[in-house]
């Protein structure tokens, strides 16, 4: 199933209508990832599940300059972007959209960024046409003022959903890490006193699997691995995001997100600034007489609990 709405490109997974729902969520989220950027994330498009052969062998790859991070030095620079986000709860930047369509070239949409972590975050649009994706706790509000129509993702009855997507908007390494490999690679200042350049590389954890299998054996069909799921979050359609973080900053700067097929996306922070005056009236879901709310309930996608609270039983 695809929709075109307001922009935003959206792709289901399988018959189940439930389950399409949720992964509309994610698909939506992660063409304008945040919390990774603050981010987006960042991050899903549908098909079948796999690897991304050469173009993530290259992601997780260093570039010029960087070095790869490992063990306790890993841990550290999550840990360092983490706590800078803290320390920098309100925020305000300009940010840029670019959609590398094969067929139909580039396509650039430019707006500003609102964010008080850890419950809101909205995302206007203003050319070249004007739109809002709002965050507000556990609903998603995409907005089209020319349309006078609103759509609401309704998340309260999608803990697990949600979860993961709060995980992702605000930066949460620990839970990202359930079901994502984070690679991690550091470019040192290259003139006295400039700061480190940090990029980091998420692959889901089934792709990753699966791309390594394989290099070595046949590869299985869809609906074989589809049985032996055992976690809802495996059957997330793939994807890779990668994101660029200069030391101390608020938000990630850059991030580029490349489905298994699809168009690659790349999202641009500049401008950015602390806005302590930001409060959570400012992200209230507020529209002019005459607008239309569509809601979609969401429920998590079925395959039984997370791994984390499998841990815990």
């Amino acid at each position: 199933m695809k929709e075109q709405g307001f922009g935003f490109r959206v792709s289901g997974f399988g018959k189940n209508k439930r389950a399409s729902l949720s992964w509309a969520v994610y698909d939506r989220f992660l063409a304008f990832p945040c919390g990774l950027g603050v981010l987006f994330v960042l991050f899903i498009l549908g098909g079948s599940n796999g690897g991304f052969g050469a173009e993530a062998d290259a992601a997780l790859k260093p570039e010029a300059g960087e070095q790869a991070l490992a063990g306790q030095a890993k841990a550290a620079a999550l840990e360092e972007i983490a706590a800078a986000f803290r320390r920098r709860p309100a925020v305000r930047a300009r940010l840029e959209v670019s959609v590398h369509d094969e067929l139909l070239g580039p396509r650039r949409e430019t707006g500003e960024l609102a964010l008080l972590r850890p419950r809101f975050l909205r995302r206007r649009f203003l050319q070249p046409t004007e739109k809002i994706w709002l965050f507000n706790d556990n609903r998603i509000y995409e907005y089209a003022p020319a349309r006078r129509l609103v759509r609401v993702t309704d998340l309260r009855n999608a803990p697990r959903t949600a979860g993961l997507l709060h995980a992702a908007l605000f930066f949460e390494p620990e839970a990202l890490a359930e079901h994502f490999s984070l690679t991690v690679f550091k470019k040192e200042g290259t003139e006295a006193g400039a700061p480190a350049r940090l990029r980091l590389v998420l692959l889901h954890r089934s792709a990753a699997k699966q791309g390594a299998a394989e290099k070595n054996s046949e590869k299985r069909t869809a609906e074989q691995e589809t049985e032996k799921k055992k976690d809802w979050a495996d059957l997330l359609p793939q994807h890779r995001l990668q994101a660029r973080w200069t030391a101390g900053a608020a938000l990630f700067d850059e991030l580029e997100y490349q489905p298994k097929a699809g168009d690659r996306t790349v999202e641009r922070y500049t401008e950015i600034r602390d806005d302590l005056s930001l409060t959570a009236k400012d992200f209230a879901p507020l529209w002019p007489a005459g607008t239309v709310e569509k809601v979609e309930p969401v429920a998590d996608p079925p395959g039984g609990e997370t791994k984390k609270a499998e841990k815990q039983d």
